[in-house]
């Protein structure tokens, strides 16, 4: 085991301990509605999106149309676009299909890590690995927990009521960590004014996309004005 895949699994270790659960929790629902491990690995290593997988359940439970599969994924997955273009500098200079397959895993946990988690000095000099490895270390962990979870529900009849809370408790716990790291905490306020003014207006069933939209103009907008000053400081 090489150095900088050492380093990744230290600081993916938060994630091990959190997608191991909420993988595990969604293999149980999967697995309540008659499908086997196999859908809940193969659904794992290709869709790999904790909330649409979740949603999936219930999007097979209700028999909605192709139409609205479709419109649900990209509303429920819109904000990983945003994702991808502040790692834009991040991922410049990998090689093609890394970036590739790390642009397929940008999972919101991934995405805290990446930002968040600064690269050893002893494996600087890997950074394309070290981000590479954090980001098909954390897809192993879902995949592993998600076949747990629809193996061991097959087998014991468990109550899954209440266990996609898991998925929020991590979140939380990234996003607290992340806190504690940033030196500049105006993006996370702008993010929390943003998201209750949007769940205020439009509701929690609809809140998500004009949050979205206001806390990346705002965030233009802060970047606007920060460049103004350098500028007028030179």
């Amino acid at each position: 085991m090489n150095k900088t895949f050492k380093e990744a699994f230290k600081v993916t270790m938060p994630v091990l301990l959190g997608y191991l659960s909420i993988g595990f929790a969604f293999g149980l629902m999967i697995q309540s509605i008659g499908l086997n491990f196999i859908w809940a690995g193969g659904m794992s290593l290709t869709i790999y999106a904790g909330t649409l997988q979740y949603l999936a359940v219930v999007m097979f439970q209700g028999g909605m149309s192709l139409i609205s599969v479709a419109l649900m994924s990209f509303f429920v997955n819109f904000r990983h676009m945003v994702y991808g273009l502040s790692l834009i500098e991040t991922f410049k200079g990998i090689s093609f299909f890394k970036k590739l397959y790390m642009i397929f895993a940008l999972t919101d946990e991934t995405y805290a890590l990446l930002t968040s988690s600064t690269v050893p000095e002893s494996v600087k000099h890997d950074k394309e690995n070290y981000y590479f490895y954090i980001s098909i270390l954390n897809q192993s962990y879902w995949i592993i927990g998600s076949i747990l979870g629809a193996t061991i529900g097959s087998i014991i009849n468990i109550n899954t009521n209440g266990v996609s809370f898991a998925m929020i408790a991590l979140f939380c716990v990234l996003c607290v960590e992340q806190w504690m790291n940033l030196k500049d905490k105006t993006p996370v306020f702008i993010g929390g004014i943003c998201g209750i003014i949007s769940l205020i207006i439009f509701g929690a069933d609809n809140m998500m996309i004009p949050a979205i939209i206001g806390i990346i103009t705002l965030l233009l907008l802060d970047k606007k004005r920060e460049e103004k000053e350098g500028i007028l400081d030179e």
